[in-house]
């Protein structure tokens, strides 16, 4: 393992994209044969974001689905797109980003890993002084990101997933998964949660 993060260290970010991309093809690749060969499973698929950062803090996102990256520091930047039915809608005009966290199809993804034609977005990102979280809808889906942004601010450190959980538990009716990393203050911690 510690080889493996020193070479990553010193990876510029397309390389790093190239290693993301060739593991969203393994997955991809993974969920259609299980499904060929589990009748039961049949037409499964599932949202994904990754993340690859070298020892600079330069690194690069990857997602297919609505599953997000966000960039939490002097304020809150979301770093991926979704691919949804709702977010065309926004990019039509037919609807605001308000609307979008509460409209009925929100749910409905556009792109997934499961199928042969589904490929995943890349967005390039720098962490100095901030904290990168990768989340599931299941977070997103009954907190705002100003909610997000106060939380991350407050809590930025290694029990940040926990609390982030904890607070959006309540709210949201789909199952959480959250992994952050982050510097603050010269100091790097990440950690992961799981609520299903």
């Amino acid at each position: 393992v510690s080889s493996t993060v020193e070479a990553l260290e010193g990876m510029d970010v397309s390389s790093l994209q190239a290693i993301l991309a060739t593991g969203f093809s393994h997955a991809n690749r993974e969920v259609i044969r299980y499904a060929a060969t589990t009748p039961c499973c049949l037409g499964m698929g599932t949202t994904l974001v990754a993340a690859l950062m070298n020892g600079e803090g330069a690194g690069v996102v990857g997602n297919v689905g609505d599953s997000r990256a966000y960039l939490f520091g002097e304020g809150t930047v979301r770093i991926t797109r979704d691919h949804s039915r709702v977010q065309e809608m926004v990019d039509q005009g037919l609807i605001s980003q308000e609307q979008a966290g509460n409209h009925p199809l929100r749910h409905i993804v556009t792109r997934i890993i499961g199928r042969t034609d589904d490929i995943p977005d890349f967005f390039p990102f720098r962490l100095k002084d901030d904290l990168l979280v990768l989340c599931s809808d299941g977070l997103v889906d009954g907190v705002s990101e100003g909610e997000l942004q106060s939380l991350a601010g407050r809590h930025g450190s290694p029990d940040i997933c926990e609390r982030l959980v904890e607070y959006a538990r309540g709210r949201s009716r789909d199952n959480i998964t959250i992994v952050a990393a982050g510097r603050r203050r010269g100091l790097a911690f990440h950690g992961d949660c799981i609520l299903a």
